[in-house]
């Protein structure tokens, strides 16, 4: 398939100017489950579906939430099957549940997953078609019933998006919705629900949540407010995640937390980049965790990119530890916090990457970014080859 740039590059004008046209979507945040009860019971919900994943429920982590339901007399139906990486199969067996209780709201309770899952959850329940006919920039025709988020992951940022990402297992293919109407009409930010979060994962969550802000920052379809957005998660999540390790307090979740919701808000006017593209490629042939592909790819993709990003990538360092650096020098800073912060994590800078498959990754990034995702500079396919040769570790150092 070709790729024409400049075709590629109006298309992107074309959708940033009607943008300004269009009213965005964005989420109420809530403080408390009282005042959640509060909008459910107003709207006379009494059967509401909630979505998350075994590992929560062996945690028992929605144990209060399901009492204050069942003392408000609201019937809670709990499918607790989504994977990392949510299916298509996942989402029609939830449908499927959905339906034969005859429920009427969607809770996600979870990480990026159970979110993306219950946003297409909701969009199978009022829209016939399938999917992947629902696949790319709005195709989804009817708004969802009631969907609120409760994100226990300061990561995806989904619960202030309107992107859903899901996998074809069968044909090795993650792919994006992107809609309005998948924007959750409410979000409970709770720091409690990640203070249990284990050091691993609230580092590839974390990575995952600054890649949000750094890919939307990067790109050429900012906003001003995209672009505050991006610096301020950038600023809480750089000042905090560092310190999780040493220091787990409510507070610094919290700040985590606000962080990816605001560069969750940064990518939905602004989009992201490589990083997404190669990640979703690689967790779709190899099932990697999506934050683990990201930490992986993020690096490299900067560094391939070159000049063209490194100013911006020095501002918002600066920006977030109120330093007057020179772009090139406090990029460095950045990229050598970045790996510090991998290596406090125990996250790799490689992964498994069979040299066999890389046409058909490359293809896969290809035709994510292409139109759509206003990134900062084309990759050529010797650079994709070179960064996924890094990703396997099989290049020489250079």
């Amino acid at each position: 398939m070709k790729y024409n740039k400049l075709l590629g590059r109006i298309y992107q004008k074309l959708i940033y100017c009607a943008s300004f046209f269009v009213k965005w979507a964005k989420p109420t945040v809530l403080k408390s489950y009282d005042e959640l009860i509060t909008i459910i019971t107003m709207r006379q919900i009494d059967n509401v579906f909630l979505v998350t994943d075994n590992n929560l429920s062996k945690l028992n982590l929605y144990l209060p939430l399901l009492k204050i339901l069942k003392n408000n007399k609201i019937k809670v139906v709990i499918f607790d099957e989504v994977l990392a990486n949510p299916s298509l199969e996942i989402v029609e067996k939830s449908l499927t549940l959905y339906k034969k209780n005859k429920c009427h709201a969607i809770i996600a309770f979870g990480g990026g997953s159970s979110i993306d899952c219950a946003k297409m959850l909701g969009a199978r329940v009022t829209n016939s078609k399938s999917i992947q006919k629902m696949k790319g920039l709005l195709k989804i025709k009817h708004k969802l019933p009631l969907l609120i988020a409760i994100p226990t992951t300061a990561g995806s940022g989904s619960e202030g998006t309107l992107a859903a990402v899901i996998s074809d297992y069968q044909n090795k293919e993650k792919f994006t919705v992107l809609d309005f109407k998948l924007v959750p009409k409410y979000v409970v930010l709770d720091a409690s629900l990640t203070l249990g979060l284990p050091l691993y994962s609230t580092g590839i969550t974390g990575i995952d949540a600054l890649s949000h802000g750094i890919e939307s920052f990067l790109g050429k379809s900012t906003t001003r407010n995209s672009r505050k957005n991006s610096l301020n998660g950038c600023k809480l999540l750089l000042n905090n995640l560092p310190k999780v390790k040493d220091n787990n307090t409510i507070t610094i979740r919290k700040n985590l937390l606000i962080g990816s919701f605001l560069n969750g808000l940064a990518f939905s006017r602004g989009y992201v980049g490589y990083a997404h593209g190669i990640s979703h490629a690689l967790t779709a042939f190899y099932n990697y965790e999506h934050g683990l592909g990201i930490a992986v790819a993020l690096k490299y993709v900067l560094e391939y990119s070159g000049k063209t990003v490194q100013k911006k990538i020095g501002i918002i360092y600066n920006y977030a530890f109120n330093k007057k650096e020179k772009p090139l020098n406090s990029y460095l800073l950045f990229m050598e916090l970045f790996e510090q912060i991998k290596k406090d994590f125990n996250i790799p800078s490689t992964l498994f990457v069979d040299k066999k498959d890389y046409s058909k990754i490359i293809e896969h990034i290809k035709k994510e970014i292409f139109p759509l995702y206003p990134v900062p500079k084309y990759l050529t396919n010797e650079q994709l080859i070179n960064i996924l040769d890094e990703i396997g570790g099989n290049n020489e150092p250079r």
